[in-house]
């Protein structure tokens, strides 16, 4: 189903930016669709999808924000894939194996062993 869409919505409520993180961000970033969101710009979801480069940001429940970025989007669907590409390439980022891998090796560095 998410092969079949454009743009993904992603919206949270004000005030909740660092208390929630969708689960569902990761797997439409790896099908390579852009993702409107809809959040606190200091919430990690928005710094998530900012940094990435894989979609847009507007402030939570700016609805005349998030009409005037999806315009953007249609208006040049060459960004749209471009948007969806930086999503499959950042959610590399979050593989199972690079996350515990340099968790592993911070918590090698605290206890001073030697990485193998």
């Amino acid at each position: 189903m998410l092969q079949d869409i454009e743009v993904s919505f992603v919206a949270q409520k004000a005030n909740t930016g660092n208390v929630f993180f969708p689960s569902k961000l990761l797997g439409i970033m790896a099908m390579g669709k852009p993702i409107l969101v809809s959040a606190d710009p200091d919430s990690e979801l928005a710094t998530v999808v900012s940094q990435s480069g894989c979609g847009l940001v507007v402030p939570a429940g700016d609805a005349q924000a998030a009409a005037r970025q999806l315009n953007r989007l249609f208006e040049n669907p060459g960004e749209l894939a471009r948007i969806g590409d930086h999503g499959r390439e950042g959610v590399k980022a979050f593989d199972r194996n690079a996350v515990l891998g340099a968790f592993l090796n911070q918590i090698r560095s605290y206890a001073r062993v030697p990485t193998p």
